[in-house]
């Protein structure tokens, strides 16, 4: 994230949740394949790590908007995958509705001012 915008940084911030809950709505996921979702679906201008999702997915998982389960894999270790829920999907889509709002409004007063 280096030489990036400010205002990117902080409306990164600001979308976590959308983004997540945006990843999760075709297939269940592991945090590490989240991040690496997330930064495709962004075209790689928004990037997260493991570490920094974790605090929005217990926020989501303590909400019961998304849940785990865990899958065993053959070189022995635990994956940890996390899934929407039917409370996240409404969550989802109140969270896009508004962005999409919030964007079109910008849109707006900016094309007024020129530019």
């Amino acid at each position: 994230m280096d030489n990036k915008n400010p205002i990117i940084d902080k409306m990164q911030k600001a979308t976590t949740e959308l983004f997540v809950l945006s990843a999760l709505m075709t297939e269940d996921i592991y945090p590490y394949r989240l991040t690496k979702d997330i930064k495709t679906m962004t075209f790689g201008l928004i990037e997260y790590s493991e570490a920094g999702l974790y605090p929005v997915i217990s926020r989501l998982l303590n909400a019961q908007m998304i849940s785990s389960y865990t899958v065993a894999l053959e070189n022995g270790r635990n994956r940890t995958y996390y899934h929407i829920e039917d409370k996240g999907r409404a969550h989802w889509r109140l969270l896009k509705n508004g962005y999409d709002q919030f964007i079109r409004i910008s849109y707006l007063i900016t094309e007024k001012n020129g530019d």
